[in-house]
């Protein structure tokens, strides 16, 4: 099966804990054997984890500050997605204890809007590879946004 055709799972599915699920499961595979995903919901200055997928069962921490993870700081603040190498510049604090007891190097983040608005973000890191597939991520988070966009259909 194609990425394109698996990327179509996210269309129809009942709700909204289903199709982060799923895209987790999905952008985890985009990061390779050893990538893992998280979608975090943005709550002001934290990024919660609303679902993840580890291949290894590893779980990450609750939420992190947005103020020490300097590229998903971006991806809210810009709307724009980000890729990044998880050094002491780019995150500090929550985040690199997170990305050290996950054994994370490189990342890649990309916004979910839903009704015009920052829903949340999707991002996948990488163990010991840089993340490869950034276009793919890009795309699924488009996906996400129209999974997101038919539970949400009809909502006020």
């Amino acid at each position: 099966m194609s990425e394109d055709a698996r990327f179509s799972e996210l269309i129809g599915l009942p709700n909204e804990t289903d199709v982060l699920e799923v895209a987790v499961r999905l952008a985890a595979n985009l990061a390779g054997e050893e990538g893992r995903a998280i979608y975090f919901g943005i709550e002001g200055e934290l990024g919660v984890v609303l679902a993840e997928h580890d291949p290894k069962g590893m779980a990450a921490p609750s939420f992190v500050w947005l103020a020490d993870h300097r590229a998903l700081r971006q991806v809210v603040q810009t709307g724009q997605p980000q890729q990044t190498e998880f050094t002491e510049a780019e995150v500090s604090g929550s985040a690199a204890k997170g990305v050290e007891r996950l054994g994370l190097s490189s990342g890649a983040a990309a916004p979910v809007f839903v009704k015009g608005r920052l829903h949340g973000v999707l991002a996948v890191g990488g163990r010991g590879a840089q993340i490869n597939a950034f276009a793919r991520l890009v795309d699924l988070a488009r996906a996400v946004e129209a999974g997101l966009g038919q539970v949400h259909e009809g909502t006020a």
